[in-house]
């Protein structure tokens, strides 16, 4: 201000005019001011709910890439790029001629970059269509100056505006979809997410080889239930009781176990009903052979609810290992892995089998505990996991398992030199352009 005051040349103004129109933080201003119309965020802005975007290009904590439409507008307000090609660009830059169109195709981050949302509670259909609300108000409001949304529910009462044209425009965006466009040659991209694959992949062999032990782990210990059950009662009815690793050592148990199983028996409260007549003779002090006929049938009632939770879980996986979705579905493509958890949550609707509710809770109390809202988790008392597990696995198992972590490593360590030796080629690879396109 004060070199202007002091500049008394006929052109100062036009001079100041140059020299701020000229300025990068120009674009900067005033392309803040767009941003605001396109509901620009760097992240979801959801951080108590599953991150919405995670994928190749996105970051586990907001959009990885957001910048890169920002970037853009600022760029388009520096450049006084034509509004006409400002709106087309941010509609439709799929659509333009090249060599236009790789230019442009930042601009349909406005659709691309708004909110998407997912979770156990959340309505597939219903979310989906509220997605698609956004953009048609971002759109209209944006780029006509008009609240269209409204119509979503009625015809407007000001505006010639009607339920169908609000539907019309909604089914565009339905039978469009989001797309990342890589900054590096498909082929690069195609070998670096091939290595990352194998990677993911045996991770997951090797908690499905991990699973599957547990339950066999679980399946051995259950066969000697009534062991466990008639120890436990020495234990518990003893005055002063007497030690678990004392009586563990004597009736050749596992203590771990067995302590597990003491504390178990003596719960006063259970969520199934199988136990009160053991309860009930622990309580009036029966004699051994009623125990221990009580203890055989928990034993054989455990197992059978083990056998009855492996075929229902091997039903509803062949259930959805098979599920084809009905030709005539409509179907869109959501940002990263975003549709591979969705596909997962569908599909989980499609099951049907489930165990018998009391038998159920036989299983989170003895086998296998789960993660619920509505109590908290307990492992069961033959659950077994990680360095726990690995104790309880036979010699072939345990080689098994160390020759997996072995490849896994083997994976992990060349991915790393990869990295270390390509730093840039996997900079462009793992950044995309996020769009939503026509």
């Amino acid at each position: 201000m004060d070199t202007f005051l002091a500049d008394h040349a006929p052109d100062a103004f036009a001079k100041v005019l140059d020299r701020l129109l000229a300025s990068p933080q120009y674009g900067e201003r005033w392309g803040r001011h767009w941003l605001d119309v396109a509901r620009y965020a760097d992240s979801s802005g959801r951080a108590d709910r599953r991150p919405v975007f995670i994928g190749y290009g996105m970051a586990r904590d907001g959009y990885a890439n957001t910048w890169r439409y920002r970037d853009w507008v600022i760029r388009a307000v520096n450049e006084d790029m034509p509004y006409d090609l400002f709106v087309k660009a941010q509609i439709a830059a799929d659509q333009l001629p090249e060599p236009m169109r790789e230019k442009m195709l930042p601009g349909l981050g406005f659709f691309g970059l708004g909110p998407w949302f997912t979770g156990d509670d959340v309505v597939f259909v219903e979310a989906r269509a509220n997605e698609r609300d956004d953009k048609v108000d971002a759109l209209t409001k944006g780029f006509l100056g008009l609240t269209v949304t409204c119509a979503r529910c009625h015809d407007h009462k000001y505006d010639p505006i009607s339920q169908k044209d609000y539907y019309a425009l909604a089914g565009v965006f339905a039978s469009s979809g989001y797309w990342e466009y890589n900054l590096a040659p498909e082929k690069e991209v195609k070998t670096y997410r091939a290595h990352w694959q194998k990677i993911r992949d045996q991770q997951a062999a090797i908690e499905d080889f991990g699973s599957s032990a547990a339950i066999g782990v679980a399946e051995t210990l259950a066969r000697q239930t009534a062991r466990y059950m008639m120890a436990a009662r020495k234990t518990l009815r003893s005055n002063p009781r007497l030690e678990a690793a004392r009586v563990a050592s004597e009736e050749k148990l596992d203590l771990e176990t067995f302590q597990r199983w003491v504390k178990y028996l003596g719960e006063k409260e259970r969520q199934h009903p199988y136990l009160e007549q053991w309860d009930a003779l622990m309580a009036r002090g029966a004699s051994d052979a009623e125990a221990a006929r009580r203890a055989e049938e928990f034993q054989q009632l455990v197992l059978a609810v083990i056998e009855d939770k492996k075929r229902v879980q091997a039903a509803n996986l062949e259930m959805r290992r098979n599920y084809q979705p009905d030709a005539n579905e409509l179907r869109v493509q959501l940002p990263g892995d975003l549709m591979q958890f969705e596909l997962f949550q569908f599909k989980q609707q499609l099951v049907q089998k489930v165990v018998e509710t009391k038998k159920f809770y036989v299983w989170l109390d003895i086998v296998q505990g789960e993660d619920s809202p509505d109590y908290p988790r307990k492992d069961g008392v033959l659950e077994y996991e990680g360095e726990k597990l690995l104790r309880l696995l036979d010699p072939e198992q345990k080689a098994k398992l160390e020759a997996m972590r072995a490849e896994l490593e083997r994976l992990e360590k060349s991915s790393a030199c990869l990295r270390f030796f390509e730093p840039l080629r996997l900079q462009l690879i793992e950044n995309t352009q996020p769009v939503f396109c026509f």
